[in-house]
């Protein structure tokens, strides 16, 4: 999911993301994406602008990872200051792109999460089945 408030960047950014191959739902805020994710909407990484004008990026991850803590994101600011201890944005799966970016970072951004997330999931059922079958 993306949330984007400025127009032209959401509809580059989707556009990017959809010629890699990912799905893509694509909102103008916080609000409207917890909104997309109550009526059940499912998605596998959460892409966010930090500065926006009714919920910040930070706030908007910080409600959703408290019902899913594992919830990659991938933060996005023109500001390379904007990550504090809140955004964590230096702790998986969590990136940080700074705009303006380059199809090719966005794309290993977002990747890069998902993989991280895929891989460390991977290794818990592993280690759990290892630990059931013992």
């Amino acid at each position: 999911m993306i949330v984007e408030d400025r127009d032209v960047v959401r509809e580059l950014t989707r556009d990017v993301l959809e010629a890699s191959g990912f799905e893509v739902a694509a909102v103008s805020g916080g609000a409207e994406a917890l909104e997309v994710v109550a009526d059940g909407e499912p998605f596998d990484a959460l892409l966010t602008d930090v500065v926006m004008p009714e919920m910040s990026g930070a706030d908007l991850a910080h409600a959703l990872r408290a019902d899913r803590p594992e919830l990659p994101v991938v933060y996005m600011s023109a500001t390379p200051t904007t990550c504090s201890a809140r955004t964590s944005c230096r702790s998986p799966p969590t990136a940080f792109v700074r705009k303006p970016f380059s199809n090719a970072e966005l794309v290993a951004a977002v990747r890069g999460v998902i993989d991280y997330w895929d891989s460390a999931a991977l290794a818990n059922a592993n280690s759990s089945a290892s630990v059931s079958a013992g």
